[in-house]
Formats: C-alpha cells, sequence, structure tokens
C-alpha cells in the first residue's frame, strides 16, 4: 500500500486513484508484467500516478521500469497518445539557478537510433531557424555528433548511455561520425 506521505503527493498533485485503486497500482508495481492485462484506462491511470510520485520524490517503480515497461506498453497499445508527447514543466527551482549562454535542448527520451536521428533533424531544423549552419556547429552540445568522445560508444554518434538502453552497439553508418577515439592520438573535443 501506499504511504501517508505518497498519498499526500498524489493529493497535491491533483491525481486520483480512482481510475485504477491504490490495490491495483500497487500490484502492478511488484508485479510489473501484468501490465499487459491492464485495461488503456488502468494503464494511463497508473503512468500518471507513478509520475506524480516520482515527481514528488517518492518514486514507485523504478525508471528503467517505467521507460522500457509502462510506457513502451502505451506506445505499443496508443503510439499517438498525448501523454506520450507531451513535455511537463519542471517544478520551481528554489536553489540557485544559472543563465547559461544558449539554450539547452532535450533529448525527448531517445533510446532508439532511429529516435536520436529524429531528434537531431529537429535540432537541425531550430538551428536552420536560427540561421545557423547545422553542419559546421561546434559547440558541446554538438560534440558527440562530429566526434567520438569518451561518452559516446566508439565509431557512433549515438551516445554510448542512449545506445546501452536501447541495447545496440551497432556502429553508425554515418561515415562523419567516425572520428578518432580519446584513445586515438589526435583526438581532442571540439572548441566551443
Amino acid at each position: 500500500m501506499l504511504s501517508d506521505s505518497q498519498t499526500h503527493l498524489l493529493r497535491q498533485a491533483g491525481a486520483v486513484l480512482q481510475d485504477i485503486g491504490e490495490h491495483r497500482f500497487c500490484e502492478l508495481c511488484r508485479h510489473p508484467q501484468q501490465i499487459e492485462s491492464a485495461g488503456d484506462g488502468e494503464l494511463v491511470a497508473f503512468l500518471k500516478i507513478a509520475n506524480a510520485l516520482y515527481r514528488g520524490g517518492e518514486p514507485a517503480i523504478s525508471d528503467s521500469d517505467y521507460d522500457f515497461i509502462f510506457l513502451a506498453e502505451l506506445k505499443k497499445r496508443q503510439p499517438d497518445h498525448p501523454l506520450l508527447h507531451e513535455v511537463e514543466p519542471e517544478p520551481a527551482f528554489a536553489g540557485k539557478t544559472v543563465d547559461l549562454p544558449v539554450m539547452m535542448l532535450s533529448t525527448d527520451k531517445a533510446y532508439s537510433r532511429d529516435e536520436v536521428e529524429r531528434w537531431a533533424a529537429r535540432i537541425e531544423k531550430a538551428a536552420e531557424e536560427l540561421g545557423k549552419n547545422f553542419a559546421t556547429c561546434n559547440s558541446r552540445s554538438r560534440r558527440s555528433w562530429t566526434a567520438t568522445p569518451p561518452t559516446t560508444t566508439a565509431g557512433c554518434c549515438i551516445p554510448a548511455a542512449t545506445a546501452a538502453k536501447a541495447r545496440t552497439s551497432a556502429a553508425c553508418s554515418n561515415a562523419a561520425c567516425r572520428s578518432p577515439t580519446k584513445a586515438d592520438a589526435g583526438w581532442a573535443p571540439a572548441k566551443s
């Protein structure tokens, strides 16, 4: 069952258990494989409640279960569901903030090569709208696409963490990505 603080968080977030019930929610947390037997309404309710608990600092399931079991099930059933395409605002941050010289762009939870390529296409379009030449961009955020720093899979433009999540180690077919690795002589990060 949910703790008192979790129940309080759900009330604060406006997340309701009426579409799934507390018992069923907790059962699915303990046995994620049972999500296939849940109805669409239960699945969406589960995701909203799990997200509210996560954002409140008291997650009921792991990030990987949320992404690769529950969210993947919704993507399989209803690929156009709004829950898959909306970006939630982050809660107000009470700590010190720092103005960045450039806008940080989200990878939109890109876990496969295809999703990363679609993300890159959106970034390229945004660069064009800003009058920037995407092909010659040479910033830290672009570095993993033009060279292979230590955080990427050797010979591939897909960041290593993303490749691991996608459970792939296939080399990128983009010849431009085949830059030397840090271990190779001559590798140096791009200067911003």
